[in-house]
């Protein structure tokens, strides 16, 4: 079970995304993303974050243009890249992930994520949950807390 928090009213995440040839104490950039339940992608991050990773200088797989929930479109590039949610201890996911040129673009994770992942997201007014789809099935009692932003 991996809980999430809250940015102001954003439900976010924590991820972490593993730099390309990044040395080993310093292997993941830790990223807050916003869990954007419109998102049908895997995990967007703006141009600070992609040069961090490493991705500004590495070749992307291509280039599309998305439609964001307020009408704006932005122009991303796209890259095959492992993600872990929650720690570094977490079961990595590999997928899409969209570079926004736009370096206002928040940083988001997706349902594909969540698909691939396998995972079940509860959210309430007290907290994020999520939860492995097969734990389901074994009747999993949750107390959910409170949670705010953990920095």
């Amino acid at each position: 079970m991996l809980r999430g928090f809250y940015s102001g009213s954003r439900p976010c995440l924590k991820l972490f995304i593993q730099k390309i040839n990044s040395r080993v104490e310093d292997r993941y950039l830790v990223i807050d993303a916003i869990i954007d339940t419109g998102f049908d992608g895997f995990v967007m991050v703006n141009p600070k974050h992609a040069k961090a990773l490493g991705w500004a200088n590495h070749p992307a797989k291509g280039n599309s243009r998305v439609t964001i929930a307020d009408g704006s479109s932005s122009s991303v590039s796209l890259m095959q890249h492992p993600v872990k949610v929650g720690s570094k201890s977490s079961k990595e996911i590999r997928g899409m992930c969209l570079f926004s040129e736009n370096p206002r673009a928040p940083c988001l994770i997706g349902m594909d994520y969540l698909r691939r992942a396998k995972l079940v997201l509860l959210i309430s007014v007290k907290g994020i949950v999520l939860i492995e789809e097969d734990k389901l099935s074994e009747g999993v009692r949750i107390k959910v807390e409170p949670v705010v932003n953990p920095h």
